[in-house]
């Protein structure tokens, strides 16, 4: 190409490639030759003129990345690397160079990009969530592999990254033997019916620790007799403890289970450092259910999560917040939400507040514990009714007793205070 001194410019060759990458016709150059400086996106064409000019005055090379607007709409990413020639007695400038386009490259990265966001994403979910999550291929012959476990799912396990990768290891050798067989059971029901299936196993851990864990996952055909197992793993070894206690007060109440049974849990992602609205990045589909609302309104830019909070709780919700924004240490409490239809949902939320690319990114999740509450509330009013009956009884002037006489004459005495 060369560029005259009174502004104009003309091709003294120029290749098919070339042509192809503008999208126009060698006669079409010929006749306008400014065809190829106007299919410069406008918002490019300042800078590459600019690095073009400064290449002129340094006699040296530029490399200059832009885009490309085809006749037909379609847009082009370029890298242009041009060197100026000596010019001739007229002032005028020879130049060569080479134009490549780059638009695959550019979305390979952009894609690229993308995918390392989101693992990022999801390995602080990981490690951040109450259970450790896992990911499970079992084989026709019985064998099985973990393709992916967590830094939870490890440290709930008492394992190593290369423990679990050795050779003949197998997850199950870690259930109690009494629990195999219904193990083997729910795995069997859940691949019959291919749904998610959720149970509490004993686990003895390598150094004979021995944990009630929560194993909940759902099967997912490899259609070679494999199943690719996805699930999570909760350590709810003290819930069980706790549940013990309640039922020795409460004799062999059936109430209890629903009480302290893990609920479903939402998965979130958001930005907020206090200052500025509260922006949901990720909103898992559980977590859309428990609100009452599509994806898109919860993630919709500037929506206040304050709205769905209820009014009695909110109070207590910001200054629990604004204390783990403070310290940014793991926020957790219970409050309630309310719905569209006014429906209460008391829930229980888990949140790592950590400070990212100039603001503070939240990873939890947010679990409907409404059951359980109102279970709860059940069993402290038995409880204490019971009590009640017993000091009323402890109290009573005269003795309360109650005798059996069968029909030979013999009589028994069945209860005495």
């Amino acid at each position: 190409m060369t560029t005259f001194v009174d502004g104009g410019f003309e091709f003294s060759h120029v290749s098919e490639k070339f042509l192809e990458i503008l999208g126009i016709t060698r006669e079409q150059l010929t006749v306008n030759p400014r065809l190829a400086f106007e299919a410069v996106h406008p918002m490019d064409r300042k800078p590459t003129a600019d690095a073009s000019q400064q290449a002129l005055s340094n006699k040296s090379e530029f490399q200059e990345e832009f885009r490309i607007q085809r006749p037909d709409g379609q847009s082009v990413h370029v890298m242009l690397s041009c060197k100026p020639s000596q010019g001739d007695t007229h002032g005028n400038v020879h130049w060569f160079g080479i134009l490549i386009d780059i638009t695959r490259q550019i979305a390979a990265t952009e894609a690229i990009a993308h995918k390392e966001a989101l693992e990022r994403y999801t390995t602080n979910i990981a490690v951040h969530m109450p259970g450790g999550l896992y990911t499970l291929i079992t084989y026709p012959d019985g064998t099985s592999k973990l393709a992916y476990t967590s830094p939870k799912f490890l440290q709930i396990l008492h394992l190593t990254p290369e423990e679990v990768r050795k050779p003949g290891f197998n997850i199950l050798d870690l259930v109690r033997p009494g629990d195999l067989e219904r193990m083997r059971y729910a795995t069997l029901r859940a691949i019959d019916q291919m749904m998610e299936w959720c149970e509490d196993f004993n686990l003895i851990l390598p150094n004979h620790v021995e944990i009630v864990a929560e194993i909940r996952a759902h099967p997912v055909s490899n259609g070679d007799g494999s199943y690719t197992w996805y699930g999570i793993l909760t350590d709810v070894t003290h819930r069980n403890i706790e549940q013990k206690v309640l039922r020795e007060e409460i004799a062999r109440s059936h109430q209890l289970s629903h009480f302290f049974s893990m609920s479903d849990q939402g998965f979130f992602i958001a930005d907020s450092d206090g200052t500025h609205p509260t922006q949901v990045r990720y909103a898992s589909p559980r977590l859309q259910e428990i609100f009452g609302v599509a994806k898109q309104q919860l993630e919709y830019p500037g929506i206040s999560i304050q709205q769905f909070i209820h009014p009695e709780d909110r109070e207590g919700v910001s200054t629990s917040f604004k204390q783990a924004l403070q310290s940014m240490q793991r926020w957790h409490m219970d409050f309630r939400i309310q719905l569209a239809d006014q429906r209460v949902v008391n829930v229980e939320g888990y949140s790592q507040p950590i400070r990212e690319d100039h603001t503070v990114r939240w990873y939890g999740v947010l679990m409907d514990v409404t059951e359980q509450r109102a279970a709860e509330r059940d069993l402290k009013e038995k409880l204490h009714l019971t009590r009640q009956m017993n000091s009323l009884v402890e109290l009573a002037p005269s003795g309360f007793y109650t005798v059996m006489t069968d029909t030979t004459g013999v009589t028994q005495l069945q209860y005495a205070s």
